[in-house]
């Protein structure tokens, strides 16, 4: 009985190690682990997930191979069809790869972190969250130390596009572990987000909260990014809206007062600092609220507008959807993005010398669909579209039988993930699949919560 009781407790510390590297990895994905690969997301945790699955797979992972199964299968019979379509050079092998890696890594830290954030460690995360924290506030005061130091050139050596200092273009926002704000702007909302969860977790108290937030704000106010604000508006907007109409009349007092003070003091900060409106942020807030009351929503055209900043990825995840409707549902096969891109953008009624991309790298190149669903639709087709979106939607049911009510802030982790998982994240950034479980584990763990969590 000895001799069981030792194994049972060498597992739980090697369930725990890879529980909580895995979570550590997907707050850091930016950094370049493996340094022969060019992709500046780098979901190691996928590595440790795989090892995880392998040594110490249980229970709550078998729970969700139900639910997987169908896109696996596509998954593996795309792959094979790929095998003879590389034959007949209609695509490339690396593409091929490329994008098999990208649809499995996250999809392996899914599974592992199923059912198991009650082992991570709130150590681990306060780590993260102050490290992101430190970086932000150096680049944003003293980015003179940080390169006189040498943590600018180790970090650049580690991340791609780093800067030690603010982005002087459009007035944008500091990168922190990031190669630019926009996808730093995930992370900080994961980790705020997360702070919120732990909360409600009874994990930490009031005034951890409080401190955790104030970072955050911080964080968001230095990253200054339009991606940054756009995502904590959704969040904060869809937490407010089913507070509001799902919650007692103290929580309805609680954010009407919430909004008057946001409003009071966003005008006093106004007055104190006029210049704010030349941040990016606000620039493109302004320009799209004018978009829409001068030309009307029936007129007014997203694609050009972001395509306007210089961003191709609206237009890119167009093209992805737009996909299925090219092919009759079959996508292009598994990595056919990288043939095919820019065949479907012009077939998209897009022309290449119209996007600012292409005229500000003066090239013309086939481009990953931006969003982990638009490239499943661009490669796999409705068929892999659908297998994905049915893994989300039967456990959203599953969730909504078995709980007597979502929160206001389960359903806010729900929008997001749908927005950025969907819409507006790189491929293979493994932070809306985390917002789906926090959505899944809201109020649900309060059972488990006997287990030992620090490292």
């Amino acid at each position: 009985m000895e001799t069981i009781a030792v194994h049972e407790q060498a597992s739980s510390k090697l369930e725990n190690f890879f529980i909580n590297a895995i979570f550590l990895l997907n707050l850091f994905p930016f950094f370049k682990l493996i340094p022969f690969i060019d992709a500046e997301v780098q979901p190691i945790g996928a590595v440790f997930a795989a090892a995880y699955l392998l040594l110490c797979s249980n229970e709550n992972q078998k729970k969700i191979y139900k639910f997987i199964a169908p896109y696996v299968i596509i998954l593996v019979c795309y792959s094979l069809v790929a095998i003879i379509l590389v034959k007949y050079g209609d695509i490339k092998i690396e593409d091929v790869v490329q994008s098999l890696i990208i649809f499995a890594s996250p999809l392996l830290i899914f599974i592992s972190l199923f059912n198991q954030f009650h082992l991570i460690s709130i150590n681990v995360f306060r780590f993260a969250i102050y490290a992101w924290f430190l970086i932000s506030v150096c680049q944003s005061y003293f980015y003179a130390l940080l390169n006189a130091t040498g943590i600018s050139f180790l970090l650049s050596l580690m991340i791609s596009r780093f800067s030690a200092e603010k982005l002087a273009d459009w007035d944008r926002g500091v990168v922190a572990f990031a190669p630019e704000p926009s996808y730093g702007a995930h992370v900080i909302l994961m980790m705020l987000v997360f702070a919120i969860f732990l909360y409600r977790q009874k994990r930490i108290n009031r005034s951890e909260l409080a401190l955790l937030t104030v970072l955050s704000l911080f964080m968001i106010y230095a990253n200054q990014s339009a991606t940054m604000g756009f995502i904590v508006l959704v969040f904060v907007s869809t937490y407010s809206l089913f507070e509001f109409f799902i919650g007692n009349k103290a929580s309805k007092l609680k954010i009407i007062c919430a909004f008057a003070i946001c409003l009071f003091s966003f005008f006093i900060l106004l007055g104190y600092f006029p210049g704010i409106f030349g941040a990016r942020v606000f620039d493109v807030l302004i320009k799209f609220i004018s978009g829409i009351l001068g030309n009307g929503t029936q007129n007014f055209d997203a694609v050009e507008f972001t395509n306007s900043y210089g961003s191709v990825r609206t237009i890119s995840t167009q093209v992805g959807y737009f996909n299925i409707l090219n092919t009759f549902g079959t996508g292009s096969g598994m990595g056919g993005w990288g043939t095919h891109f820019l065949d479907a953008l012009e077939q998209s009624g897009v022309e290449l010398s119209s996007v600012t991309f292409f005229q500000n790298t003066g090239r013309f190149v086939n481009l990953k669909p931006y969003a982990y669903g638009a490239l499943v639709a661009f490669d796999l087709g409705i068929l892999g579209l659908l297998t994905l979106s049915s893994i989300f939607l039967r456990l959203l049911l599953r969730k909504v039988r078995r709980s007597s009510k979502v929160s206001a802030f389960a359903w806010s982790c729900l929008v997001s993930f749908i927005l950025g998982f969907y819409f507006n994240s790189p491929t293979s950034l493994p932070i809306y699949w985390m917002l789906f479980l926090l959505f899944l584990h809201d109020q649900e763990q309060s059972a488990v919560l006997h287990h030992n969590c620090s490292l």
